[in-house]
């Protein structure tokens, strides 16, 4: 069965990226990470296609999120 990304995103991201925030936050909210990608020109599908490349590979120079990657450090695979 194929998850649609509502789904992906429960399952895989919520338990860092969560929406409550704390101070024991292990990554940044997700509405903040999308204000990063989303800059109003970028379409939906690239905006998907640019996550899910991160998603699969974060590396440092593709790091949209400098203060974030200092806080937390780089995002696992």
């Amino acid at each position: 069965m194929k998850l649609n990304g509502k789904e992906l995103m429960e399952n895989n991201c919520n338990s860092c990226h969560n929406t409550q925030g704390s101070d024991n936050m292990l990554a940044p909210p997700m509405s903040r990470v999308k204000d990063h990608f989303w800059d109003g020109d970028i379409v939906k599908k690239e905006l998907r296609n640019t996550n899910v490349e991160w998603c699969k590979k974060p590396t440092g120079d593709k790091s949209v999120m400098p203060g974030a990657r200092r806080k937390f450090c780089l995002m696992p695979r």
